[in-house]
């Protein structure tokens, strides 16, 4: 095992640069019962409770798949891309550092692509294996059908857990290593195929979700071993209904959700005082929630966004440790250490661009993906806070204007968020480009399939809201 400093009396690690196989197979040697994590004991509800993995047991589920990658696909030379597709638990960070002692790289690529999406990112990463699961998820047969890739099956996870496997050794340092691959992922695609994203040894983030995403690597692997803070997994199908679930049967300070979930929340007052009673923060991430809705929740409970994205990690922001900002729950205050500056981009909105620092060791996640660059436009739109220096307020992305026929440009999200903070409007979306003028798609809240007069009446009601809106 190559060397690795820790301090009996200290909770973590001494912090130096370290690769994450040492420090789990360190803290598995010298801090056993430490937890790493609990995982649900049944794949479909929370009622049985969570079983507990302690590092001990997750440096040995390590061992187990290094051995197993190593028995069933050989020795590995130049990192080999293994695919990985599976439900949301501890396999695929396991499996992550596992591959890395055999000498591979895995890929995670999301359930949720195409089918298409997933043959482009096969092509491109020359990836010729894919670790299955049993039962395989929906989607796996299709992708072995259109790929041709061959497949093996990953034990399963109380295999992992109730195995003992001996030590597979891993000899490399932070210097031999830090060049070298650790995880594919790959970016969202909204604007095309998702593009694969390498990170090495050397990438931080600062960032969270599923295990596949860059966010749920984040938190669940990097802040977890790094900061030894124990995370309950999911494993479960994720509703707002099942994290309730879940928090009667584990204790939690915070909890990460995706934006749609915490419109959820903010819209059942019960689900909200579930929330109040039994965590301090609540987290989102990986896209924008209505003002009404933090608003409401803001009031309440400590509500903060984590922003960022795979090519460059979370941005790295400061809050203030007297008051946490609840009226400005959607906006930032970017460290200074952060490279991020905020150029003029259309009236009152600025973007924000990462410039590369000239100290080699502030290393920034964007600039090892991109190591040709210096500067990275993100795309992503910030208004200044009318009193508060150095506060930035979320104002969409460049991409979201609407440029008309006129040459005009319009940025559709006021008044998409004006129209969310209408009791009957589940969703709005602004439309038009290249059209002489904008169009406004309203979804209600209800799903009942109306009559014309209803309609009509429904839009009256709602019309209010709209002068209301364009006025603004």
């Amino acid at each position: 095992m190559a060397s690795i400093l820790f301090e009996e009396d200290a909770l973590k690690p001494i912090r130096r640069k370290q690769l994450l196989n040492n420090i789990v197979d360190g803290l598995a040697k010298v801090r056993p019962g430490t937890i790493y994590a609990e995982v649900p004991r049944s794949s479909i509800s929370y009622e049985f409770g969570y079983r507990k993995i302690s590092y001990a047991n997750f440096a040995n589920a390590i061992n187990g798949l290094a051995q197993w990658l190593h028995d069933t696909l050989g020795p590995a030379e130049n990192f080999p891309t293994l695919a990985y597709i599976g439900p949301n638990d501890f396999r695929y960070n396991a499996l992550m550092l596992a591959a890395v002692k055999a000498g591979y790289k895995m890929f995670f690529s999301s359930p949720r692509n195409s089918i298409p999406s997933h043959a482009n990112l096969f092509k491109i990463l020359d990836c010729k294996i894919l670790i299955t699961v049993n039962p395989p998820l929906p989607i796996t047969p299709s992708i072995i059908e259109t790929t041709g890739v061959q497949t093996i099956e990953c034990p399963d996870v109380d295999e992992l857990l109730d195995t003992i496997y001996p030590h597979y050794h891993f000899n490399k340092t932070f210097e031999q290593a830090r060049k070298e691959p650790l995880v594919i992922l790959h970016t969202s695609g909204t604007t095309g195929f998702p593009k694969p994203i390498v990170w090495n040894h050397e990438t931080r983030l600062l960032n969270t979700l599923p295990p596949f995403h860059a966010g749920g690597i984040f938190m669940t692997l990097l802040n977890a071993v790094f900061n030894q803070i124990p995370h309950p997994l999911s494993g479960v199908p994720l509703s707002t209904k099942i994290v309730l679930e879940a928090l009667n049967h584990v204790k939690a300070d915070s909890v990460l959700l995706a934006p749609p979930f915490v419109e959820e929340v903010g819209a059942n007052p019960e689900m909200l005082n579930f929330l109040v009673k039994n965590i301090d923060v609540l987290l989102y991430g990986g896209g924008d929630v209505s003002q009404a809705t933090g608003d409401k929740i803001s009031k309440r409970l400590k509500l903060s966004m984590i922003i960022g994205s795979t090519e460059s990690g979370a941005y790295p922001a400061v809050f203030p440790t007297d008051k946490w900002p609840s009226d400005d729950w959607k906006c930032l205050h970017f460290h200074p250490n952060a490279g991020i500056k905020l150029r003029p981009h259309s009236e009152n909105r600025y973007e924000a661009v990462l410039i590369r620092n000239s100290d080699p060791e502030k290393v920034q996640p964007i600039f090892s993906v991109f190591p040709s660059l210096n500067e990275w436009e993100t795309h992503d739109l910030y208004a200044p806070h009318p009193s508060i220096p150095d506060l930035w307020l979320c104002s969409g992305r460049s991409d979201d204007i609407i440029v008309l026929l006129t040459g005009e440009k319009t940025n559709p999200l006021s008044m998409e968020q004006q129209m969310s903070h209408h009791h009957e409007v589940r969703a709005a979306l602004v439309i038009g480009a290249h059209r002489f003028q904008t169009a406004l798609l309203i979804e209600l809240v209800s799903l009942q399939a109306l009559s014309t007069v209803e309609r009509a009446k429904a839009i009256e009601r709602i019309w209010p809201t709209i002068h209301q809106a364009n006025q603004e």
